[in-house]
């Protein structure tokens, strides 16, 4: 998990069917964005739970691809849609939205992504 105040240029490359790491924002102001390559669709969700749990999650895998494409939350964090919803084009959550601690993690499908960073 990339803790505390991320930087502009951040940024996890994602497969086809596969989740992201866990980008933990700690600084005000730093905005999302998702990049989908041909054919991709990027779903971005965000969390406010403890690291501990979502930690917990990622080791006893409910927190996965497959649960966050069926909607099925994880057992101890707990995961929201981000207000862009599914995305096949490029889009940039603005900082006022990412003010304070969250945690990101993306998915993507049908193609190759890219989540990052911007401020």
């Amino acid at each position: 998990m990339n803790y505390g105040n991320a930087l502009r240029g951040e940024r996890f490359d994602l497969a086809s069917g596969a989740m992201s790491g866990v980008l933990h924002l700690g600084r005000g102001g730093a905005g999302i964005t998702a990049i989908p390559g041909a054919g991709c669709t990027v779903r971005v969700f965000k969390s406010t739970s403890r690291d501990a749990d979502i930690e917990a999650d990622l080791a006893s895998g409910t927190l996965s691809y497959a649960n966050l494409i069926a909607g099925t939350q994880p057992t101890l964090s707990h995961w929201m849609l981000w207000a862009s919803g599914a995305v096949v084009v490029d889009t940039m959550e603005p900082p006022a939205d990412s003010d304070g601690f969250v945690a990101v993690i993306a998915t993507a499908t049908g193609g190759t992504a890219v989540l990052e960073v911007t401020r």
